[in-house]
């Protein structure tokens, strides 16, 4: 059972690493006319002034300027796409670490990693897609997503000791 378990999340993790690199080698313009029509849609769910105020945030903090209220949408899609693509490779990874019997600390590590290594290399093979960049600033947005997902994980297994550990001692005083 194991075996079969480790397996599956090998096939998987490959499977959505492949899924990450194919999404990157789409030339820009298919990739922004995909993203584009995801922003179509949510933006109607936006008022006017809620897009002019996140434009004027991310225009104070960023080098980019964006033409209308769509272009910021977009650019939030793009970059939340890059950062959820880890999050679920961060996940995958970690699980094919618990069920091979790595250590948490060890888990963590590796899984941060191989993140970090995964997002480099797919910036550096898209700096060779036609009209596509390599942004430090997407590794960085890769990365956090790893990290969030594993920040998410440890409060949850602390969570887990806590209220194991409370349990346990309920079960000891009761049998005193």
């Amino acid at each position: 059972m194991k075996r079969a378990a480790v397996f599956i999340f090998v096939v998987i993790t490959v499977i959505w690493m492949s899924f990450i690199f194919l999404n990157s080698s789409k030339d820009g313009n298919k990739s922004n006319s995909m993203s584009y029509k995801i922003a179509i849609s949510i933006k109607e769910n936006f008022s006017h002034e809620t897009l002019n105020k996140i434009k004027v945030k991310l225009e104070k903090n960023t080098k980019y300027r964006f033409k209308n209220d769509l272009s910021v949408v977009n650019f939030v899609i793009r970059k939340f796409a890059h950062f959820s693509e880890y999050m679920i490779l961060a996940i995958l990874v970690y699980m094919f670490f618990s069920f091979i019997g790595f250590n948490s600390k060890h888990r963590i590590v590796y899984v941060l990693f191989i993140c970090l290594m995964y997002a480099v290399l797919d910036e550096f093979h898209q700096s060779f897609v036609l009209q596509r960049t390599s942004k430090v600033a997407d590794i960085l947005i890769d990365f956090s997503g790893a990290v969030f997902i594993t920040l998410i994980n440890g409060i949850f297994s602390l969570i887990n000791i806590f209220v194991n550990k409370v349990k346990y001692n309920k079960k000891v005083k009761l049998h005193e």
